[in-house]
């Protein structure tokens, strides 16, 4: 799942586009809050954009799409939801942001359970058609 840096146009109206070369200094940040602590986003803004503010910390990506299209601050967010939010402008930032790999777990107890295999057949389907919205710009990949 591919990430993206964003901000609104009021934002950028305000602040002008961020300089990389001064790591964001006089930007605002809207993050994840460092719990939990592997979310890879927060390292890979804590690089590029060490002198920025954080503005606000909050737990979940719709409320950081919220903020950000409401001109708190540039964001860092899954490419399918920054992509769709209205009143936000993807960045182009001196270093790709991170990628997440999605996984779905199943017990090794309950793979031959047909219900189990049922459902991940169908979230495996669902998720297929969707890979070019999960992570543009990349090849695509054969099916499973």
């Amino acid at each position: 799942m591919g990430f993206g840096l964003y901000a609104s146009e009021a934002y950028l109206a305000a602040r002008g586009l961020p300089d990389f070369d001064r790591q964001c200094e006089g930007h605002a940040l809207v993050t994840m809050s460092d719990e939990p602590p592997a979310v890879a986003d927060l390292a890979w803004l804590r690089a590029v954009a060490a002198q920025a503010r954080v503005a606000a910390r909050t737990n979940g990506r719709e409320a950081q799409a919220t903020m950000g299209a409401a001109g708190v601050g540039l964001v860092c967010l899954p490419r399918y939801l920054g992509d769709a939010t209205a009143g936000l402008r993807l960045l182009s930032p001196p270093s790709p942001p991170p990628e997440r790999t999605l996984w779905l777990g199943v017990h090794r107890d309950t793979r031959g359970v047909p219900r189990v295999k049922a459902l991940v057949a169908f979230v495996t389907d669902a998720l297929g058609p969707l890979r070019g919205a999960l992570r543009p710009g990349a090849r695509p990949r054969p099916g499973p």
